[in-house]
């Protein structure tokens, strides 16, 4: 999955690599037929120079349409070393287990193999280890949460914003959506009805509020911390923002 060159919008799109060479990668784009899941079809092939990936783990953004991370304890297709759960495993080991190693990893990165209690303040102790050398290199030069929030909200230009809604005094059910920067610096504000879409107020946002040069398009981000997900897009923004 990954943003097409020509994309508009900034959403990553499910491609096939038909050709590689040393500077650049042929991608057949292939889209969801009326079927759903399992009804795919081809639609269109770009030709991509790799140079313009310069900094990433690999041209391939992910393997979902959701960010990349960039973790020591994941590879680059964000599978972890299974020797901890292996090398422990007994028949009393649960799905709970697995989750909480998991949970541990992803919660307290190091660049640094060793033991670890399973969960946190157990006397289970598991082994972890690192499989992304990229990754623990910046851990160690105090780079890695920095490089690690990029990956994951603006590969390839896709910019995370925060935006909050308020109801206006108005009659009519207006609101009032401010948008921010994670840094909290205001960029703009949009005044919709409460009863559009958040696909409505994603296309008022990419059109209204500017960005870098170096941008393809906005991310939104909720006041909990979350992005809008597909079954989120087509709810209302007042159902979103609990206006009344």
């Amino acid at each position: 999955f990954m943003v097409p060159p020509k994309s508009t919008t900034g959403q990553r799109q499910k491609g096939a690599v038909t050709a590689a060479g040393d500077s650049e990668i042929a991608v057949q784009w292939i889209k969801k037929g009326e079927m759903g899941d399992d009804d795919e079809e081809a639609e269109g092939e770009d030709v991509i120079t790799l140079s313009s990936f310069e900094g990433q783990i690999s041209p391939v953004l992910g393997q979902s349409h959701d960010g990349v991370v960039y973790h020591p304890l994941l590879d680059t297709s964000g599978i972890f070393c299974s020797c901890g759960i292996r090398d422990k495993w007994s028949p009393h080991f649960t799905i709970l287990t697995c989750l909480s190693f998991a949970h541990s990893a992803i919660e307290d990165p190091t660049s640094e193999d060793g033991m670890r209690p399973v969960p946190a303040g157990s006397s289970n102790e598991m082994c972890f280890c690192t499989v992304n050398p990229g990754a623990c290199q910046d851990f160690q030069a105090g780079q890695w949460e920095q490089l690690a929030r990029r990956r994951f909200f603006t590969e390839k230009g896709v910019a995370p914003l925060c935006v909050s809604a308020s109801s206006m005094e108005a009659t009519d059910g207006s609101c009032c959506i401010e948008c921010t920067s994670l840094a909290g610096t205001q960029l703009g504000k949009i005044q919709m009805d409460s009863q559009k879409t958040m696909e409505d107020l994603e296309k008022e946002i990419q059109e209204k509020i500017p960005m870098k040069e170096t941008g393809v398009a906005w991310k939104i981000v909720l006041p909990d911390g979350a992005c809008v997900s597909e079954n989120l897009r087509y709810r209302s923004i007042g159902s979103i923002f609990n206006l009344h």
